[in-house]
């Protein structure tokens, strides 16, 4: 018995790839906007961020500035195919 594929599903397989393609390419975009953006407001931060006292403000926006760079950094790099060190294997 042989499975012949359709017409309609080749063109279902095609959108698809399309649509991976396309939102492989917007995550890495959007990954090098949330880079510039640190790398633009640094000085800023650096300023008035860094020589405040301690508190949880302070804390609250160092966590919210930097743990969500390397979450989506590493899912970026593994959507995108280019992270095989990565492995769900036990």
């Amino acid at each position: 018995m042989t499975s012949e594929v359709t017409p309609e599903q080749v063109q279902e397989i095609i959108a698809a790839a399309k649509d991976i393609f396309l939102t492989q390419q917007v995550t890495v975009a959007g990954l090098a906007l949330m880079i510039w953006d640190h790398l633009v407001t640094l000085r800023s931060e650096i300023d008035l961020v860094w020589p405040a006292e301690f508190s949880w403000v302070k804390v609250l926006f160092l966590l919210n500035r930097y743990v969500p760079p390397v979450f989506i950094g590493i899912a970026t790099a593994n959507f995108t195919g280019s992270a095989s060190w990565l492995s769900d294997k036990l």
